[in-house]
């Protein structure tokens, strides 16, 4: 039995990624800032789920986790940093991006709450762990010669990605495994405002982006426990692919 903790797991790909990793028989840490009633009905059938109240963009809130964890087990072999918040309002060109609050927001969480996760978990981690971090190809240098906005998400998945590099740097000595992955475009809370109507989505988006990039992220969440499964598998100087493995540059 692996202890798994996961991130943003009260809806949409992490709890997708809860209910793959409790059919592989681990005990899931499901850490959410807001617990939502689907995850409550899980755990009220699993014993092998334990929710716990945390927010990623507060260390004290990070640090209450831990210790929680710490009550339970030793020992941390997975982490799914998945906890992440895309602002609608960053679809704009950079003379009316809101640098003060909504990017400010968008990097703490996308990018200093995973490392605050790593930071805080370390002491549990040891050879074998693996550590995924949730990225986005929007965080890829080389995969955005014609976006023209999003400054706040672009920017924060960037900086995960490179926080990623120098973990690998620091960590493959010890064993630990850092692996950035691109789950995809999801019809998720993070990615739809509520008001959004397909034909506004399409409308944001384009329909052959819509066509060939929407998945279901039940489908992702597989993939990426698949991957998670057969991290051996991986070469070790990938350090940032997609939910189906293909490389991507960053």
């Amino acid at each position: 039995m692996k202890k798994v903790i996961i991130t943003g797991a009260a809806k949409g790909l992490g709890f997708h990624l809860v209910l793959q990793q409790l059919e592989r028989g681990n005990l899931v840490f499901a850490l959410a800032r807001n617990i939502t009633q689907q995850l409550k009905n899980v755990s009220a059938d699993n014993s092998n789920l334990v929710i716990i109240p945390a927010d990623v963009a507060l260390t004290e809130s990070v640090e209450a986790a831990y210790l929680k964890v710490r009550s339970y087990t030793e020992k941390i072999d997975v982490i799914f940093n998945n906890a992440g918040v895309y602002s609608h309002k960053s679809k704009v060109p950079v003379e009316e991006t809101d640098f003060d609050e909504e990017a400010s927001r968008t990097m703490n969480i996308n990018a200093f709450g995973a490392m605050r996760v790593i930071k805080a978990f370390y002491p549990m981690l040891s050879r074998g762990s693996v550590i995924i971090n949730i990225s986005s190809i929007a965080g890829s240098i080389s995969e955005n010669e014609v976006r023209i906005s999003e400054y706040a998400y672009c920017m924060s998945k960037a900086a995960l990605n490179l926080a990623s590099r120098l973990l690998i740097n620091d960590f493959s000595p010890k064993g630990i495994r850092v692996l950035c992955i691109h789950p995809g475009w999801m019809r998720t809370d993070m990615t739809r405002s509520p008001e959004q109507s397909t034909k506004e989505m399409i409308e944001l988006f384009g329909l052959e982006t819509i066509a060939k990039m929407q998945i279901d992220p039940g489908i992702s969440a597989a993939n990426i426990s698949s991957i998670v499964d057969d991290i051996d598998s991986i070469p070790k100087e990938l350090m940032f692919i997609k939910h189906t493995r293909e490389e991507i540059k960053w």
